[in-house]
């Protein structure tokens, strides 16, 4: 809806009529909405992400070397290679992925996608039903076509056939589109002890793939909520 200032959206200037910042940011705001980024993420920008701990500790080091990669890819974009944000819970994956989105949305005025991959499946599983409406291709084919992505928490949920071809699907044809893909993912590519590592949750096919596609960025910390900082995702 046009502002107290403009006149249907557009200012009058002598140089002519020219679009007034309300009509951008009721864009904008259209674009967000179009991007599915859930409602808890919605606040989530580069510039509120803060590194936890003291500005020596290692927490601290990895978590600003992470804000400034992640401010690389939006200033370098459209670039070829994304990001694949690996470490334990709470340590700011999320929060840095959707700024990326944010960052990408604002820029360029163009809807990107956020996808929570467990939430994926289970959408895809759905349309088995035959009385679903939908279909796989119609789920998939803005997933495989936005031009930039978030997918979030990647090996969520221990990957079966069906499931890694689905992903394989998605993660190959944005790689050979040169698509931006940024990726957030509990699980290390090593592990102390016997605890699981990114490619027993996904597969060899597909965390190879990712090395070609994504830099590996992994953040230290500790889970902020557990803890008084300030909240981050």
């Amino acid at each position: 809806m046009p502002c107290q200032e403009c006149k249907f959206g557009w200012i009058l200037t002598p140089q002519g009529a020219k679009p007034c910042e309300c009509k951008r940011i009721a864009q904008r705001e259209k674009l967000i909405e179009k991007a599915s980024i859930p409602a808890r993420y919605r606040h989530c920008t580069i510039d509120n992400y803060h590194p936890q701990g003291s500005p020596e500790s290692n927490y601290f080091l990895s978590q600003a070397t992470a804000k400034i990669i992640a401010a690389r890819v939006i200033s370098e974009f459209p670039t070829e290679q994304g990001l694949l944000l690996q470490g334990h819970c709470g340590v700011g994956k999320t929060h840095l992925a959707v700024g990326i989105l944010h960052s990408l949305i604002d820029r360029n005025m163009e809807a990107g996608l956020f996808c929570d991959l467990t939430a994926l499946f289970t959408k895809i599983q759905s349309t088995w039903n035959p009385h679903s409406s939908d279909t796989t291709l119609d789920i998939l084919t803005p997933i495989l076509q936005s031009p930039y992505l978030v997918l979030d928490e990647l090996g969520g949920v221990r990957t079966t056939q069906w499931s890694q071809d689905l992903l394989m699907q998605v993660v190959n044809a944005r790689y050979t589109a040169n698509l931006l893909t940024i990726i957030t993912t509990n699980y290390l590519d090593t592990e102390a002890g016997s605890a699981e590592i990114l490619t027993d949750r996904v597969g060899e096919r597909i965390r190879s793939r990712l090395k070609q596609m994504a830099r590996p960025v992994q953040i230290l910390g500790t889970d902020y909520r557990s803890s008084r900082e300030s909240p981050r995702l």
